[in-house]
């Protein structure tokens, strides 16, 4: 596979990875600050599921991106 503009999957890299960052990072603060109000027994994570699997989809794809652009780096050098 043969990626043309380079600097176009490291934009997109650095998007998803900031992306699944911030979202992992509001995922953690409202989980500290729910698990607080919640009575023992009861999981917070149900209430951010979604946002907990697309905070992982994120982070997968910056993996899946940053793999291509080593890829496509390791390939222009020996040219």
């Amino acid at each position: 596979m043969r990626v043309k503009n380079k600097s176009l999957v490291w934009y997109l890299n650095q998007i998803f990875f900031f992306l699944a960052t911030g979202l992992s990072l509001y995922l953690f603060i409202d989980f500290l600050i729910l698990r607080r109000s919640l009575p023992s027994g009861v999981c917070p994570v149900e209430k951010n599921r979604t946002l907990l699997y697309s905070a992982l989809v994120f982070a997968f794809i910056s993996l899946i991106l940053s793999v291509i652009e080593s890829v496509y780096k390791k390939s222009n050098q020996r040219n």
